[in-house]
Parts: structure tokens; sequence; C-alpha cells
């Protein structure tokens, strides 16, 4: 089950974003007169140093309830990630790839992850990419949302999601098939080289809590996917707002997301702002 959820916390470290320049805080404060008081934590879902800063366990502490981008706890999350995971019935990933390229993946995927293409080949490029997450690091993956949900389970804090299972995998097969492929393959001709560097570079940033060089970044390195941008991120943020008020109005809720989803026009924060809620930066200590 843990494997599981690494995998999809993992995955979502490809998300994309345009975003405007806002205060470079991760952390952020939710007000307004019809809502408790809450918090929102912009997470880099895979890290080598994952601990929770002093200010992040004293908003967890005031707060109710956690919720992240997906309910994490739900006892039918293995089964709904399972269903969302495999290609339609007739496509594969080798049905892209010439007889080279897939030599090529074969033993790329094999150097790295110990499995041979056609093992993955009915899997969704994107979610063969979440597996070779671990490869980028060097150092044992730590995640966010785990201890989000370690402090909750010992606070006996309900978990909860702002969308379902369906609802990630919908925005994330909006990518064309293809498209996902060739970014597979394009791993395997640099050997990961690339994504190695330009994680370090992001988890460098969000480790300062520099916001702003960390949307930077993943806007300069993740061009090939700009234009799904409004599925992987856009749609689904405004899709959120309505969730986020909803349990606010109930309770004070400590909120983890991507931090990609924090910043811009059509961010988070700005979404919020523009129904007149009150979000404060809270600075890193």
């Amino acid at each position: 089950m843990k494997n599981k959820l690494t995998i999809i916390a993992a995955f979502l470290v490809v998300q994309l974003s345009h975003a405007q320049t806002v205060q470079n805080a991760l952390l952020w404060k939710l007000e307004g007169k019809d809502i408790e008081t809450s918090y929102i934590l912009g997470t880099m879902h895979v890290l080598c140093d994952a601990s929770l800063t002093p200010n992040v366990e004293k908003a967890l502490y005031a707060t109710d309830v956690v919720v992240l981008e997906i309910d994490m706890d739900s006892p039918t999350l293995q089964t709904e990630m399972m269903q969302g995971i495999m290609l339609p019935e007739g496509e594969s990933i080798s049905k892209y790839l010439t007889v080279e390229e897939s030599k090529t993946l074969d033993e790329y995927l094999n150097t790295q992850i110990k499995m041979q293409l056609s093992m993955v080949d009915k899997m969704v490029p994107l979610m063969v990419e979440s597996l070779l997450i671990p490869s980028m690091l060097d150092c044992p993956m730590q995640s966010i949302e785990n201890n989000l949900m370690a402090h909750a389970q010992r606070e006996e804090e309900e978990v909860m999601g702002l969308e379902a299972v369906q609802d990630q995998f919908n925005a994330f097969n909006e990518i064309p098939l293809k498209e996902q492929v060739l970014s597979l393959l394009k791993k395997a001709y640099d050997n990961g080289k690339l994504d190695k560097a330009v994680f370090k570079r992001m988890q460098d940033a969000y480790m300062k809590h520099d916001l702003n060089a960390l949307m930077l970044i993943m806007k300069e390195e993740s061009s090939n996917f700009m234009e799904n941008s409004n599925a992987l991120l856009d749609n689904r943020n405004q899709k959120w707002i309505p969730r986020i008020l909803s349990i606010a109005q109930k309770q004070s809720a400590f909120y983890g997301v991507g931090a990609a989803h924090l910043a811009g026009e059509r961010g988070v924060i700005n979404l919020l702002r523009t129904q007149g809620y009150v979000l404060t930066p809270i600075l890193a200590d």
C-alpha cells in the first residue's frame, strides 16, 4: 500500500506551472468571514528531506483536519489507482516506438528499475515515469504528504481529499499518449541525466522556500507539456476552490497541495483572493 501511495505522490512532481510571481512562501494562512482560519502548504511530493518545519507543525496543531489532493487514507485508494494506471485496450508504449527505440527504452528501464519494457508496456507512460523518480535521487525518497498523514494519524484527525483519484487520472490522460511516450524515450536517450539535474535545482529551491525560483525552473524545463497545463493545473485549481471553502466553512483545515498549484493568475492563492478571502504568507522559519 505504501509503495502505491508513493507512486502517486512521486508522479505529481511532473506537474507544470506558468505561475506569476507571488511572495516567496510555501505556507499560507487562509482567513475569511465565513470560514474557519485554515492553512495551505505548497508541497514538493518527493524530497531527500521532507521534515516539517516548526511553522508547518504549528499550523497543523492549530487545525482539525488534513486535506490533500486526494484522500491518501482511503481504503479504496489502491484499487482505484490500479484501475487508472493501465492503458486502454489495444494501446501500448511500444506501439509508438520503432524496434531500436524500444530496445533503447528497454535497456534504460532495466538499468534504472530492473524492469523490462514488456513488464510496463501496458501502463500509462507518465506512471512509468513515476517509477523512475527514485533514480533521480542520491538519497532515500521521502514524502511531505506521508508526514502530514502521520500527523493526522497521531492526532486522530480525518484525512480528506480535494478530488477523486480518477479526477487526477483524467487530467493526466489529457496529455496525448504519443507525447507521453516521447517524454519517456527522451529520458532513456540521456540516461536520466537532465531529470537528475532539474530535480536537484527544484529541491534546492524548495528547501529555501523559494516558490518563485521553483516555478521558474518548472516553467523552463517543462515546455513540452505547457499546452496541457490547463488540464494539469488550472482546471483542477478551479474545481478545488469550492471544495476548499466547503471544508473550511465547517472546520479549521490544513491543506497540502503541490506548490505548482499555488501561484499564478489561475493559481489557488489568487483564485481565493478574488473571492474576497485573505491569504497571508508565513515566511520560512
